[in-house]
């Protein structure tokens, strides 16, 4: 049986927790460096939390959806 859709969000979000770590590892270190690529590509970490955010609330509303039997 296939996992429900707020599993496979859940699980998605687990990959984009890791990669947020990661990305803030990498800004810490371009800052210690002293080192720009410019506002669009020196925050991918807050890129990723965005996107976090957004998937805990699909999340959310994939669990009302499950627990209304849809």
């Amino acid at each position: 049986m296939d996992a429900k859709l707020s599993e496979q969000i859940e699980a998605v979000i687990d990959a984009l927790t890791l990669s947020h770590t990661h990305a803030n590892v990498v800004k810490q270190a371009m800052r210690r460096q002293r080192i720009s690529f410019g506002l669009a590509y020196d925050n991918a970490d807050d890129d990723i939390a965005q996107l976090i955010g957004k998937l805990r609330y699909t999340k959310r509303l994939a669990e009302r959806r499950e627990q209304a039997g849809g």
